[in-house]
């Protein structure tokens, strides 16, 4: 009698599977055998017989044993697929014929840094950049960096699934002096579900522009108006000004940039005129310039007395009054003009 004992060779199945880039992956050939295959426990080698498509992380010729594991990266346009010929083994050292794990790798959104600069409460008016690989069909704001800043417009929260025009509305008040950085840190996702690496958007918030408060001035007609330098709590900047007065005192035109001039008041009238000055501060930092809210200041031109010479003809021992608020044409008396006189000889002697 001759007795043959023939043991098993392990049978596996070819399997597809797909993942996306930048995912972890470990396969466990046992699992080919066991289902669809002969249940035959044994242990494996494996090599990456092909590659289609570009990929990073894994090379063709690479080998290891038992489980398949890795993380392949594909941040091309198109899927790649790498194949792996899987060799098992039996307890009993009965190898069996190679099967194929077919391994298909969906490309990952690759979006980059994005930045943008704005001024303090203005939208940000700009959707998240576009992906340079395969296209990123929504984005996941994984944190939001305000450094201080409140939220002025839109609603800008960690929050998944968002659209690329959902940064659009966003906006943030910054009552600094300085620009401050609000940075969103964003995962692209593409349509098969996969996360691409985060990028950040930095938004630069200028502050509005600022200039310090400014003394009124008082004057009498025929003085010289104060020039007044303007200046400002800004920072890491540049401010300029724009002015402008609603009434004319002496000074044309009655616009102007920068600081203000010193002129000659005028004021022809017998009452006095209050001239105000508009001033408008415009912040520029970052390419972005931030018009600020306006200060004021009034200019007050008080009228000078102008009298004409009287004349009164009176007799010897005549008593006599001249009223100098008695005007004629061409007079101006303020409302609150008072006077002094003296006596001054002329012509001829007046005695004591």
């Amino acid at each position: 009698t001759v007795t043959v004992t023939v043991n098993p060779e392990p049978v596996g199945i070819n399997s597809n599977e797909t993942i996306c880039s930048d995912s972890s992956f470990n396969f466990n050939p046992q699992d080919y055998i066991t289902t669809g295959g002969n249940a035959v426990a044994s242990t494996f080698t494996w090599e990456i017989t092909q590659i289609t498509g570009t990929v990073s992380g894994v090379n063709e010729g690479d080998t290891g044993i038992q489980n398949v594991i890795g993380t392949i990266t594909n941040t091309s346009a198109n899927t790649a697929i790498v194949e792996y010929t899987i060799t098992a083994t039996s307890a009993n050292g009965c190898v069996g014929t190679p099967f194929k794990i077919t391994l298909t790798i969906a490309p990952e959104p690759l979006v980059d840094d994005q930045t943008i600069t704005v001024c303090s409460d203005e939208n940000l008016n700009q959707a998240f950049n576009a992906s340079t690989s395969v296209a990123a069909d929504t984005y996941n704001i994984t944190n939001l960096e305000t450094n201080g800043l409140s939220i002025s417009a839109g609603n800008p929260a960690v929050a998944n699934g968002l659209l690329a025009n959902d940064l659009e509305d966003d906006a943030f008040t910054n009552l600094t002096n300085a620009p401050v950085d609000v940075i969103y840190t964003v995962v692209p996702v593409s349509g098969s579900n996969c996360e691409g690496e985060p990028f950040s958007v930095t938004v630069t918030v200028n502050p509005s522009g600022k200039v310090n408060a400014i003394s009124s001035q008082e004057i009498c007609e025929s003085e010289t108006v104060q020039a007044v330098t303007f200046n400002t709590t800004n920072t890491n900047g540049t401010t300029s000004y724009s002015w402008s007065m609603d009434t004319a005192i002496g000074l044309s035109p009655l616009t102007g940039i920068d600081n203000f001039p010193s002129f000659v008041a005028v004021n022809s009238t017998n009452t006095p005129i209050v001239s105000i000055v508009t001033v408008t501060p415009t912040y520029s930092s970052g390419g972005i310039t931030c018009e600020g809210a306006p200060e004021t200041f009034s200019i007050t031109v008080n009228p000078t007395p102008q009298i004409q010479d009287k004349f009164k003809e009176i007799c010897s021992s005549e008593t006599f009054i001249v009223d100098p608020v008695d005007m004629v044409d061409g007079d101006i008396v303020p409302l609150g003009t008072t006077y002094t006189w003296t006596v001054l000889v002329s012509n001829s002697e007046i005695p004591d």
